[in-house]
């Protein structure tokens, strides 16, 4: 293909990247839809430059994460369920060709950090105006406090979704030239934040918190930004403290003391089926080992990210998940100190989304659907920013090489 009609492949890939960005948390449809698009164009453009998607250590573990899922779809009690959740491990996988391809220059990856973090902030404003209709229809009964975004649905895994957003928005405060004007910024990192806690996701807030305090030590924010994170953070876990439900799930009298009997159940599965495990999205098929047969008889997974993977995919499951998430976090790691001008921007971002994956995952499955997108669109621009020259040498902002 000629200069200028690869020139308009990637125009498009752009364009479409951008609405995909938008699209995730806002609407299931329009989100596979553009997917699919991306798809075709990525695969279109590749053929047209006659080159293939370049994999480094991360991308080599997410085939492997994928060979596993595919492994145990073969040998799944339920085929059809598992190929379903074969079909989202793909989808999410997908996100890291595409992050890596269609974000190729400094330019782009800053933009897209900003469209993850401005599509956040939309998407909460649309989950706490919903929230608020429901207060007010419940005569503002507090205890119906739960947001959700759109497209992500349940309150745990909205919140999980959201503290990887939060990551992209550690991403802007640490870098603040990214978004022109001081209000936009203000306006998007507040609307993402307070979503997050109103969510009154326990598990998501204090990982998002553990984060936070992590890429303070790490990547050295403005003063001023830093400043004003530790004297709102005890003000706002004091507020939650005062919220009943939320004060309850703390003191374990919520879903947590069901887990244990969940886990214990999923090892008893494992001992049965540990080279394939009972197939994706196949843990429904696993009776639990507890008194309250009507009630406890079976869940969709185990809210646990590692247990998951176990159960449903045996051995090579935990072992890929493991070997992926490693890979990838090497990958965002090595940013720190790679010679890129908008690595420090990306960095943060990478890292903070993989810390929130990792530390959620033992108590939620925080690796599916549109936390598996947000998950792999980071590590995807982890990988693009770490990318290297034919000659081996890193490209800097300016176009010089290292």
């Amino acid at each position: 293909m000629n200069p200028s009609g690869t020139h308009a492949l990637r125009v498009w890939e752009w364009r479409v990247w951008v609405l995909l960005l938008y699209a995730i948390p806002l609407h299931e449809g329009a989100k596979n839809s553009l997917w699919f698009l991306m798809l075709l164009l990525t695969v279109a453009r590749g053929i047209a430059e006659r080159r293939g998607p370049s994999l480094d250590v991360g991308g080599w573990g997410i085939l492997a994460w994928l060979g596993a899922g595919l492994w145990s779809t073969a040998f799944a009690i339920e085929p059809d369920a598992s190929g379903k959740g074969l079909w989202d491990l793909a989808r999410g996988a997908g996100m890291f060709i595409f992050a890596a391809g269609a974000c190729d220059t400094p330019s782009r990856r800053e933009a897209t950090v900003r469209h993850v973090l401005l599509a956040a902030a939309f998407a909460s404003a649309l989950g706490a105006s919903h929230t608020l209709r429901a207060l007010i229809h419940h005569e503002w009964k507090i205890e119906r406090l739960a947001l959700q975004i759109a497209s992500v649905g349940q309150y745990n895994q909205s919140g999980a979704w959201l503290a990887m957003a939060w990551a992209f928005a550690l991403a802007v405060e640490f870098q603040p030239r990214l978004i022109h004007g001081k209000a936009l910024r203000i306006a998007a990192v507040s609307l993402v934040g307070g979503a997050l806690v109103s969510t009154t996701s326990r598990s998501a807030i204090a990982v998002a918190f553990a984060v936070t305090l992590g890429m303070f030590g790490i990547a050295r924010p403005r003063r001023r930004f830093r400043a004003a994170l530790l004297l709102l953070i005890p003000c706002v876990l004091s507020l939650l403290t005062m919220y009943k439900p939320f004060r309850e799930r703390l003191t374990f009298r919520g879903s947590f003391h069901n887990r244990v009997a969940i886990w214990h159940s999923a090892w008893s599965a494992v001992q049965e089926r540990p080279w394939t495990g009972v197939g994706l999205n196949n843990f429904k098929n696993i009776l639990l080992a507890t008194d309250d047969s009507i009630r406890f008889a079976t869940v969709d997974h185990a809210h646990n990210l590692y247990v998951n993977s176990l159960a449903q995919g045996g051995w090579p499951g935990l072992a890929t998940l493991l070997a992926m998430l490693g890979a990838t976090g090497i990958v965002a790691a090595r940013l720190r100190r790679a010679p890129a001008a908008d690595a420090r921007l990306v960095f943060p971002a990478a890292l903070g989304v993989w810390g929130v994956v990792v530390l959620n995952g033992f108590s939620n499955t925080s690796l599916h659907h549109e936390l598996s997108m947000i998950f792999f669109t980071a590590m995807g621009l982890a990988s693009a920013a770490a990318a290297k020259t034919p000659d081996g040498e890193s490209v800097r902002a300016d176009g010089s090489r290292s």
